[in-house]
């Protein structure tokens, strides 16, 4: 089986660090999946994965296997039009159980398949990092992209002020709030150098962000934070629960083991491999 994975990143000719769904969903599949390989123009490919991106004339001409690779709503955002181009794959595959049953909703079954394959983390990212838990919670950490922190991180600025927290901000561009200057800080998003801004930190913040679009994405953030042993909260209350060593000690080992068994990429590959030899004995066709 042959496998060319066209990248979002690869579409827009942009650098795969400034897009985060091309290292998830198809940088860190193809490193791996020893049958899959970022896509070459010109060459002939059993199975092609559309990570984001809608090409209709690549569509045309491709006659093997082919999967559109979902992180958003692009039939909401970029106006798609998901329904035909439903017509044009084989399946199409989501990160997040709200894509998943929003599709479903709009595309038969015996149209185009929808299928939910969780964003999920290379082990080889994590490495040998994990947090080492000491003392009382001092430092928070929010990381992500600047739109999302302007929604989410003003809701629990308060909470952190009662509880004497700092934040430390990770974004692509500074984000400033009036009245918390002397407890926030920051620094810009770089891949390289994640794992040690989050690791300076003792809690790592990913709340709800209020967006009609929230219910569409998957908790990457949540998972990619636990690789390193980082506990994370999703609100008040588990914020409160982690400020202990030992609850943190604790909820680092859990969440480690988690992605170990669930979160980890070879675990999406695998979901990949299984769905590519249904497609396969749908169509009559036969891989190596």
């Amino acid at each position: 089986m042959n496998v060319g994975i066209f990248s979002f990143a690869k579409r827009h000719n942009r650098a795969y660090e400034k897009c985060g769904s091309s290292i998830i969903r198809a940088k860190w599949m193809w490193e791996n999946w020893p049958d899959a390989e970022e896509y070459v123009e010109g060459k002939k490919y059993d199975v092609v994965i559309f990570q984001k991106v809608w090409w209709p004339e690549m569509l045309k001409i491709h006659t093997g296997i082919k999967i559109l690779d979902l992180c958003d709503p692009e039939w909401l955002q970029s106006r798609w039009p998901i329904v035909e181009i439903a017509h044009q794959v084989d399946a199409i595959v989501v990160s997040s159980k709200g894509l998943r049953d929003a599709l479903q909703k709009i595309i038969p079954e015996k149209v185009c398949p929808i299928v939910w394959i969780d964003d999920r983390i290379d082990s080889k990212f994590a490495g040998d990092f994990k947090k080492k838990h000491s003392g009382n919670a001092k430092r928070v950490a929010w990381y992500g992209y600047r739109h999302n922190g302007n929604q989410a991180i003003p809701q629990v600025l308060p909470t952190l002020k009662r509880l004497g927290l700092e934040l430390h901000i990770i974004c692509e561009n500074r984000l400033e709030f009036a009245g918390f200057e002397n407890m926030v800080t920051y620094s810009e998003f770089n891949w390289n150098t994640l794992a040690y801004e989050l690791m300076s930190c003792d809690i790592v913040l990913n709340p709800p962000v209020m967006s009609p679009y929230a219910q569409y994405k998957s908790l990457n953030k949540t998972y990619l934070a636990w690789a390193f042993g980082m506990p994370v909260a999703h609100n008040g209350d588990e914020l409160r629960a982690f400020l202990t060593e030992e609850s943190r000690i604790k909820e680092g080992e859990r969440v480690s083991e988690l992605v170990k068994k669930e979160y980890n990429t070879t675990k999406s590959v695998e979901e990949y491999k299984n769905l590519i030899t249904k497609l396969c004995q749908k169509k009559g066709i036969t891989l190596s």
